[in-house]
């Protein structure tokens, strides 16, 4: 079998930006004979370029499936390839695809509502998506919906809490909360420094990610309301040296303002943490109340009372973190991949 690549989603100086896309992409690879057409970020440069790359790609493989990532740049090569050729085209849609993109503007919804009239099949994360595909008019049998989940290996301990916190530099005598994505306006991490500039425990808020529009912001905001010695932001990190971070921590905490399926809530289950986590997207299909607090977004009030039930009780957080481990069971990543091929196959033979 074999299959086009074409996604928007790689690493770049050594960071994972690629995430799922581009996990999904790499172990696909390894069981098909696969070609990869990488694209840059913004549609109106790269639209073009994708396509000429994707062309010279298609006539080196000869694909028997087409596999975009994303519904705009990637999607609409991937609809342009499958009508030049005729061949079968699977797209991976992503959190904004759906509910941002097609609203943007009447091009947007055009592109959008032909992607998913021609594509033979669709894959989609969290159940959100999933309703939103269907809305658009998506044939239930072109669609599959799944969760992110977690590489479970990745989060094997091997050293303890206070064993991370000396190598990270963290204090030992604190409670610490952490927050994991992008600086980004959008995840709403404002609403979170107004939450915990009033809370009576000790503790320290680690705002880890790199900057997407947010870090001089935060950083204003940090020092108007007195927060420098409780608040660190940690930026350039790689995907391992987050993973001991969120298990050197005492409680994952996200103001966010959108989501589809957040991988990050999956990663801070997979790490034992309790979680306070805005009510968006799917977020509310995952968290249950024995996993941690659902709070109502653009809300700090809402989010200092859960951060503040979290941190003063010790016996909640343990409860919380013991379901956490054993429900990130249930969402091993690893299984994702075979869901693919098991489509790609069901495909060939019609």
């Amino acid at each position: 079998m074999k299959v086009l690549f074409i996604t928007d989603a790689y690493p770049y100086k050594k960071k994972l930006y690629g995430g799922l896309p581009w996990y999904i992409v790499q172990e696909l690879s390894k069981k098909t004979e696969g070609g990869i057409v990488l694209s840059k970020e913004k549609f109106r440069y790269n639209f073009f370029r994708t396509i000429y790359k994707s062309l010279r790609e298609f006539k080196r493989l000869n694909p028997d499936i087409i596999q975009a990532f994303t519904l705009d740049t990637c999607g609409l090569v991937g609809l342009f390839l499958k009508f030049l050729t005729g061949k079968k085209l699977c797209i991976h849609a992503r959190g904004a695809d759906l509910l941002i993109f097609p609203n943007k503007n009447f091009i947007t919804k055009v592109i959008t509502n032909q992607i998913l009239k021609n594509v033979d099949y669709l894959f989609v994360i969290g159940k959100l998506m999933g309703d939103a595909a269907i809305s658009f008019g998506i044939d239930k049998n072109k669609l599959h919906v799944f969760e992110p989940g977690v590489i479970l290996d990745e989060f094997k301990k091997e050293k303890s809490k206070n064993e991370l916190r000396k190598e990270l530099r963290l204090p030992l005598n604190k409670k610490i909360i952490i927050y994991v994505g992008f600086l980004y306006p959008r995840k709403g991490q404002i609403d979170l420094l107004n939450a915990v500039k009033d809370l009576k425990e000790d503790f320290l808020l680690l705002l880890v990610g790199d900057d997407w529009g947010s870090k001089k912001l935060c950083e204003k905001k940090i020092k108007e309301f007195g927060l420098s010695k409780k608040v660190r932001i940690v930026n350039n990190r790689t995907h391992e040296e987050i993973i001991k971070y969120l298990q050197a921590s005492d409680i994952f905490a996200s103001s966010s303002l959108f989501e589809s399926s957040p991988c990050v809530l999956f990663e801070a289950m997979a790490s034992g943490l309790p979680i306070a986590y805005t009510n968006v997207g799917s977020v509310a299909s995952i968290l249950k109340k024995e996993n941690g607090i659902l709070v109502r977004k653009r809300n700090p009030l809402d989010m200092q009372f859960a951060l503040q039930k979290l941190l003063s009780n010790k016996k909640l957080r343990e409860k919380m973190s013991k379901n956490n481990l054993k429900k990130i069971k249930n969402y091993d990543r690893e299984k994702i991949p075979k869901q693919y091929l098991k489509v790609y196959k069901k495909l060939l033979k019609k």
